[in-house]
């Protein structure tokens, strides 16, 4: 079992040698004696542990003190920051380093973290990554045997958007409407695309072919599914699902046939609901049961180049899966992962 244990002023002396030792093979390897660790006096261990918020810890494996890692947080709303971090050379390849870093996380929360590393170790890389941090772009020259490069690591959110699948489209109960019995059947395909992904949570629209098309794959993880009213779909007025009102309603959010409903109407409900579920469920990876003009106004809000161009081309598709993931309710990234063709019938 890795534990972090606390470091105080008289452990300076053991924790300057242990560094030494640590990053003595970095040093020579690349010589970059005004940067490396392991060419720093004693004198930089005692002034970092004075900055306000640095902690060292020692990275303890049942009692045996196998590293070392600082955290710099300054409680400011600068990011928190581990600088640096070692284990020695006889306990490497243990899974250490990632095992600190993890308690760290969890003394101090997993998100809006930094470091950074040497380029050319393309296995602190491989870790770094592996645990969700990111470049940021910022690489720093040394010399001409290395480069140093910045990660941080944010709480990220990923969504998996589930358009239903093929419903009785000449029901005429919007609400009750079920699928097919090949609805029913490609339902199969969100479960197959799902079912290796860490889905923590399931929202859906109360609908009962959006529920139905997220049905088996909320039993395949043995969750329940929560029901928010404002995903469902939109409302449809007198012939208000005929393709030329789509063109209409595109191009002018407010326009809405008699008794239907808007798409700027559509796009604040269905955002108000995501926003919440976005703060109340931070961190995890969720599905959301949804609909084609509701999907597609949420689309539309994060890229407005998303119009009806683009909502005729995915009218037919159904299921129909989206992926997002988000920082702080900002979107960073959106794929199409999955999709069949059936049918839209007016």
């Amino acid at each position: 079992m890795v534990t972090l244990k606390k470091a105080g002023s008289a452990d300076i002396q053991e924790i300057w040698q242990m560094q030494r030792q640590a990053f003595a093979g970095l040093l020579e390897k690349y010589q970059d004696y005004d940067t490396n660790p392991g060419a720093e006096g004693i004198d930089r261990i005692r002034y970092r542990f004075e900055q306000a918020g640095s902690v060292y810890y020692f990275i303890m494996e049942d009692g045996v003190k196998t590293g070392v890692i600082r955290i710099v947080d300054r409680q400011d709303g600068s990011r928190k920051r581990i600088s640096p971090l070692w284990i020695m050379p006889a306990c490497r390849g243990r899974g250490l380093a990632q095992a600190a870093i993890w308690e760290a996380e969890r003394l101090y929360g997993p998100d809006h973290w930094s470091l950074d590393t040497i380029l050319q170790e393309e296995g602190n890389l491989h870790l770094y990554e592996k645990m969700g941090y990111h470049q940021t772009g910022e690489v720093r020259h040394v010399n001409d045997k290395m480069d140093i490069v910045f990660y941080e690591k944010d709480v990220v959110t990923t969504v998996y958007f589930v358009r239903h699948a093929e419903p009785v489209h000449k029901d005429p109960d919007d609400r009750n409407r079920p699928l097919t019995a090949q609805g029913l059947a490609d339902t199969a395909l969100v479960l197959e695309t799902l079912k290796d992904k860490p889905i923590d949570v399931f929202y859906c629209s109360p609908y009962k072919r959006s529920r139905q098309t997220i049905q088996s794959t909320a039993d395949f993880f043995r969750q329940e599914i929560h029901t928010d009213e404002r995903l469902r779909e939109r409302q449809a007025g007198d012939e208000g699902n005929v393709k030329d009102l789509f063109r209409k309603r595109w191009a002018d959010f407010h326009f809405h046939e008699p008794g239907g409903e808007s798409i700027g109407a559509v796009q604040k409900r269905n955002i108000e609901a995501l926003t919440e579920i976005l703060q109340k469920e931070a961190g995890k990876t969720i599905v959301i049961g949804t609909h084609g003009t509701a999907l597609s106004s949420i689309l539309n809000y994060y890229d407005p180049s998303f119009d009806c161009e683009s909502f005729l081309r995915i009218i037919d598709w159904m299921p129909y899966i989206v992926e997002m993931q988000f920082v702080n309710q900002e979107r960073i990234n959106m794929k199409e992962i999955a999709h069949l063709v059936k049918p839209f019938e007016e």
